[in-house]
This record gives C-alpha cells, structure tokens and sequence, in this order.
C-alpha cells in the first residue's frame, strides 16, 4: 500500500497542517450534530492525471478497445479482473509517447505523467504509485532496461461475453498439440489424436462429445492413435470433425492452427483447462523453478498462448527459434520456425495435468515473483491522448497485453465522527465528466430516503467544479432543503467555477498549504511507523520539494526509501528540482529579472517533459509569490503579473502543451512587451 494512503488521517487530531480547518469542524462537534452544516465546501489545490495514447487498447469485459472509443458509463476491467465503470475521460491534447515493455514481451503505451503502481523486485513490501516520467530514472545503459522493479500481475479476467463451448476446453488443447484431420473417399472427414501417455488417453475417451465414440488404434512401430466417430453408424461425421468444422480447424496443418476466439474469452474454467490440454501435449516443465515451456510452429498459436496465459494472470514470454536445417533423402531442406512460450503463475493456477508433468514438477507450491519486470521504456511518437478515472478503488485498469496500469481526507473523518455507516450511507461522486443534471436528478431522489442504519447519509461531490450551470442550479434546491440526515461536502480545487449562489449556501473550509514544521511532522510519524530513518539532508530537502503538499511528500519519501541509500534519495530529489530550477528561470523572465527572446523562452518551455497541470501549478505558484512578496523588477507592476496569473488560471485538461504554450507566450508578450 503506499505510503500516502497507509498513513492517511482517520481522525481529527491525526490531520496535521490544517489547524483552522480541524478548529472548525471541532467547533461543529463540540456543539453537537445539529451544528453541523447540511452544506459543506472544501477547496484546497489539484493534483494531474493519468494518460495514454487514443490508439492504446483498454481491457473491457468484451476484449479489447481502443483508449479513444471509451466514455463515462463504460466498463472497463480492474487489476481485480472484474468490470469496473468509467467515472471520468479527460482529453490531454498531444503528448510524448512512450513505449513500456515488460519482461515478458508485453507491450503498451503511456504519456511521461502516467502513474504505475511498482515495487522492488528484491522486496517484499509495499507498493508504490510512480509516474513514466519516474521510471526513465531507474533506466539502466543504453538497453534501455529498468532495474528493479515489477508491475503487478492481474487476477484471473471475467469475461462477459461467454459463449456455449461445443468441445470440452482440455480435449481442444490436446487436439491443438496432438491432433489431427483426414480426408476420405468420397470427402468423408475424420480426426484423430496421437498420443502414448496412458492418463491422456483415458480423459479423451472421457471427454469427448456425446454421441461419439474413441477407439484407441494401435500399431507396431507406430504411436497410439485415438480415433473419434459416431456410437451410431450412419455414415455421418462424428461430433468432434462437426464441431472444428464450424471452428475452422478441419483443414489446419501444425503451423496453421488456432485458439477459437470462443474460448479466448470463455470463463476462467474453461480457459484454464484450455491450456492445461496444450501443456499436456506440447509443453515440458523445468524441475524446481515452477516454470512451463510451450513450443508450436504457429504463429498465431503462440500468440493466443501468450493472450490465454497473461488473461489468467501469469507470465508468458515469446521467443522465436531460427529455422534448422536438415537433409532429407540427401536433399538439405529448412524447417519451420519454432514459438516457445515461458509460463510461470503466481496465483495457484497449475498450467498442466499430465502425470508426466506432474512426476517431473515435483512440488509446485513455493511462490517467488508477485509480479512482472520492466524490460524497456522509450519514447516512440507524440499522440493525442487522455485519461481516463475508474471507479476501483485502487484506480487500476488493465490496458495491452493485460498490463495493470492506473487512476477527501476531511470528508471521510467527518463521516466518521457523523456516525455515518460508510458501506451503506457514505458516497463519493466524481462529477467532472458526468456533472450534468441528469446526476443532480438521481441524487435528489436518494436525499430524501432516510438512512437504514445509523441516523445520516453523506454524499461527497468530487472536483464539484465540473458541475454543469444547469446542474449547479438544480443542486440549489437540494441544498437549500436537505432532510435532517443528509449532508453534502463539495470538494473542488476550482470554487471559482461555482455559481455564488451555490457557495453561499455552503459552509466554506479553505485547505492550505502545509507549514514546514507541520510536514517535518507527519514525515517523522511516517519513519517512525516504518521503522526506518533518513538523512537529515533528505528530510529537508523532501519538505521542501513538496511545496506544502503531504501526498507530495510522501510519495517523494516512498522513492526515497526505495533508493536505500543517502546518495540516491538526493538524486532523486534533485531531479525534481532541476524541474523547479527551469520553472524558476520561466518565472524570472515573466517577473523582469532576466530577459529573453521567445526563440530563448521557448526553448527553456519545450524543454519541460512533465504534465501541462503540473508545469501550470508551478508556474502560479512563483508568480503569486513574486506578486504578494515584491519579487519583480521595476518594470513589471503589479497589475501586469496579476494577468499572468490570469491567463494561467484556466485548466489544460481539454488542451494540453499546446494549449499551455499559447498561455505561456501571451505571458511573455505582456511582461516583455513583446
């Protein structure tokens, strides 16, 4: 768990660096509920987001989409493997893209401010959120490599589109290794499995379809067959030919064979059995390492191989074997390229079920990965993308090649000390995207029905700035005529954006920024909970580098205790503050003390790799400084600085850099006069 959920406040008197908003609710509690406000707005400052090329593909319970075909209301799958609903998309504009390869081979694709969830691969603890832009630190030599850390694996996936399956999921794994089609006189078809394991001939005698029969042939100097026809002889093909008939694999030769997308998508039984029947026959297992090797002529076999493992939450990797040759009746002839597949689990699947296998394996009960390596990060294109918020409650989805990537403090306490059952009666609603009417509607038909356990219901409006005028006029009523029980925290970073009329019938809490000693506070509470100390050099510079910001601190801190030594957590702080330092000579140009020509200007800006919000929140906060404290030169009033803040106020989520580079150039042309 990271740091900055681990350590969130679950009390009043845990919050640190809020003494006037803590003051304030106290106040309320000391005098009883009915003190308390039925309207509440907390505001404080932004965080970014999370983003991914329009052409990146998305897990949903159907398959795959595309990043650009996903809106609010869709279901796309969680880290869980179970559907999860789209809350948010956020168009980010044109972004740097970055290529991220797993260990494994898997492949996709993420903006320099998408967040992962990592951990080290020699630890067993936590887990942490770190953006694209964090990983290229831990980048290793010109591979390109990133060293010791794993994302993690997803849970098995449900799927939603489950189809009736017409031959048993092991016996298609078996046919697709060993199995084979033969044309008769007269165009009769019929199929066969080859196979001398005793266990193996049993089950597909077992498995097959009903209304058709086995019969083991066996000849000298010729491997045993398995032979499928109907009980009945009535000339008719059996069961088994009919049905890969309708699947298309009557006529498909060893290097042309197939997963029907049927079972690529069939419920995880199903899938699982799948590829034990393929492991059975065409797959052999290393003693003592709980590793499997598939190996198959077939390309587009391998591949779903790959897709069937990493569904089920294992790691498949891919490697293609060169052609060998060999002679032949005197004659040197080129075989065929050969697929071998590595599969490994962590989650108790055992991809096998042969007795062979099982003699070979051993014990398969010892677990050492929970994860799966970075192979390489590379910036590839520049794309449109966005971002998308899911309603999981760890923020991940699953995204190509089944990679898990991702997406109130005050309100949550205030819930508690309300007495308000938060399984039942507490609400979080995130109306940047679905803030229209139709929301306000559905939420004053709740507001009216009285709690079923506990007293009070608490609906908590997520960045409330993205209600619509039209919604905004309607939550008038539902504020201004609360019942008794219920109770709603607006929660915005933009209050500005609200109507007057809808802040002044809430109750106002300002959340500032975090003093010094407040931050030196909760970072000692945090060492002392971890049971880990840091540098002095490294406690100061984190409190600084967080700006008054404790989630900022604290994943700062997390990187840094991951680093382990003094060394590097300063490196990785200085980073950071080379951002700050080119930040710092944008601002010196804005503010008079250096000039520049935009060509110069420009330069220092394009130059910045991370988000558009994150460069826009810095740039406000030093020029708000130099405006209230005095920093500017002679020629630059006071007035001229207040506009530059003004054209920057505005979000770039629709627009991204581009967007943000005209923000930029309008600020130089004011205080340059160019």
């Amino acid at each position: 768990m990271e740091l900055y959920r681990k350590y969130r406040p679950v009390a009043l008197d845990d919050v640190l660096g809020q003494r006037d908003a803590v003051g304030v609710i106290k106040g309320w509690l000391k005098k009883g509920r009915e003190a308390v406000p039925h309207s509440i707005l907390l505001s404080g400052n932004s965080g970014s987001g999370k983003a991914q090329p329009l052409s990146a593909k998305v897990l949903t319970p159907f398959g795959f989409v595309q990043m650009r075909d996903l809106q609010v209301g869709d279901f796309v799958v969680g880290k869980d493997g179970r559907p999860t609903k789209v809350i948010g998309v956020f168009p980010q504009g044109e972004k740097d893209v970055y290529e991220i390869t797993t260990v494994g081979g898997a492949v996709t694709y993420a903006t320099a401010d998408h967040y992962w969830t990592v951990r080290s691969a020699q630890s067993t603890g936590y887990w942490r959120t770190i953006t694209t832009s964090d990983l290229l630190k831990y980048m290793k030599g010109k591979s390109g490599r990133i060293h010791n850390l794993m994302l993690p694996l997803c849970d098995p996936i449900q799927f939603s589109n489950a189809r009736e399956l017409l031959i048993d999921p092991w016996l298609l794994g078996v046919y697709l290794g060993d199995g084979h089609f033969s044309t008769h006189s007269g165009n009769s078809l019929s199929c066969a499995i080859t196979n001398s394991e005793k266990d193996i001939q049993r089950r597909v005698m077992t498995s097959a379809i009903h209304g058709d029969k086995v019969t083991l042939v066996s000849a000298e100097k010729r491997a045993p067959r398995l032979s499928f026809a109907r009980e009945k002889k009535n000339n008719e093909r059996s069961e088994m030919a009919q049905a890969l008939l309708k699947y298309g694999l009557c006529d498909k030769g060893s290097s042309a064979k197939f997963i029907p997308a049927d079972y690529l998508y069939a419920d995880v039984e199903s899938r699982v059995a799948l590829l034990q029947g393929l492991v059975d026959t065409d797959g052999s297992v290393s003693p003592g390492t709980q590793t499997v090797e598939y190996t198959t002529t077939s390309q587009s076999l391998a591949e779903q191989v790959c897709f069937l493992v990493r569904s089920l939450g294992g790691i498949a990797s891919l490697s293609v074997k060169k052609c060998v040759k060999y002679r032949y009746k005197g004659e040197s002839l080129a075989g065929r390229e050969a697929y071998r597949i590595c599969i490994r689990f962590d989650n108790g699947i055992i991809p096998f079920t042969s007795e062979k296998h099982k003699k070979r394996a051993g014990s398969w009960d010892r677990r050492f990965f929970s994860g799966t390596g970075i192979q390489s990060i590379k910036k590839v294109r520049r794309e449109e993308c966005q971002c998308i918020k899911v309603a999981a409650l760890d923020g991940l989805y699953i995204t190509d090649d089944f990679i898990v990537t991702h997406n109130t403090t005050l309100a949550r306490i205030l819930a508690k000390e309300l007495g308000c059952e938060e399984k039942l009666h507490y609400q979080e609603m995130n109306v940047s995207e679905e803030g229209g009417v139709d929301m306000v509607r559905g939420l004053s038909e709740r507001a009216i029905q009285a709690p079923m356990i506990g007293d009070c219901r608490i609906w908590v409006l997520d960045e409330a700035a993205g209600l619509t005028l039209k919604a905004q006029n309607a939550l008038l009523k539902i504020l201004e005529e609360a019942r008794p029980f219920a109770y709603f925290i607006l929660c915005t970073t933009d209050p500005q954006k609200l109507l007057p009329t809808v802040i002044n019938r809430c109750s106002r809490i300002n959340i500032n920024a975090i003093d010094d000693d407040s931050m030196g506070g909760i970072i000692d509470r945090v060492l002392e909970g971890e049971k880990r100390e840091i540098d002095p050099l490294v406690r100061s510079k984190i409190i600084e580098f967080a700006g008054g910001s404790a989630r900022k601190a604290l994943v700062k801190l997390e990187q840094c205790l991951a680093a382990t030594k003094p060394q590097n957590m300063l490196a990785l702080i200085q980073a950071d503050e080379a951002f700050e330092t080119e930040i710092k000579k944008l601002c010196e140009i804005f503010t008079g003390g250096q000039k520049a020509t935009w060509r110069e200007t420009a330069k220092i800006f394009d130059a910045l790799t991370e988000d558009p919000e994150t460069i826009r929140w810095s740039l406000l906060g030093w020029l708000s400084s130099a405006m209230l404290r005095g920093w500017a030169a002679r020629n630059i009033d006071t007035q001229t600085l207040a506009s530059c803040i003004g054209i920057l106020q505005y979000d770039t989520f629709n627009s991204g850099k581009p967007g943000l580079a005209l923000m930029v150039y309008e600020c130089w042309c004011l205080t340059t006069k160019g």
